[in-house]
């Protein structure tokens, strides 16, 4: 709670600096939960004044960021528009170069440069095939109802698929196994 309440002057900030990404008038540019920040931008300038805002903040707030955590991905779709590589991408944060990645893992899900969600049905489904196998290889001697009872409860967690592409295979393939 306290993260919150230090951080919201730079969240405030950024929202009003009128850059990053926005849905009709409304700012969407930062997404801050706990102790991580998302930041979105359409552009390459509005992404370096965001990451400039932030590294202003820390220095005048005594923050530390920890460069090593921060990954950059690229809308490669947006970007081949303007440019013929992501190879000449480059943000920077505390002084420190910002790894452009692929894909990223973010708050349990997998976020990919591609707009699909195909690596994190992947990896939904690898994580319900482990659970379904640990409730039956720990718990085999229990009786049917009391097995059916640790499979809703542990093994039926699709937090985040309401943003899935329902009609994308690998999401029917999911829901052939469940």
């Amino acid at each position: 709670m306290l993260f919150c309440v230090y951080i919201d002057d730079l969240l405030n900030a950024l929202s009003a600096a009128g850059v990053g990404c926005h849905l009709e008038h409304m700012f969407v540019g930062t997404l801050a939960y706990v102790d991580d920040i998302v930041l979105m931008s359409p552009t390459m300038h509005g992404m370096r004044l965001m990451l400039r805002m932030c590294d202003e903040y820390a220095s005048d707030f005594d923050v530390a960021f920890n460069a090593s955590k921060f990954k950059c991905l690229v809308n490669r779709h947006r970007y081949a528009l303007y440019c013929s590589s992501v190879d000449n991408v480059c943000f920077f944060i505390s002084g420190y170069n910002i790894e452009v990645v692929g894909s990223w893992p973010h708050l349990g899900h997998v976020v990919s440069d591609s707009r699909g969600d195909r690596l994190d049905v992947s990896q939904r489904r690898c994580i319900f095939l482990n659970q379904v196998n640990n409730v039956f290889a720990w718990f085999f001697k229990l009786d049917c109802d009391t097995k059916t009872r640790l499979f809703k409860s542990y093994c039926s967690d699709f937090y985040g698929c309401e943003l899935w592409d329902l009609s994308d295979v690998l999401v029917q393939s999911l829901c052939s196994l469940t």
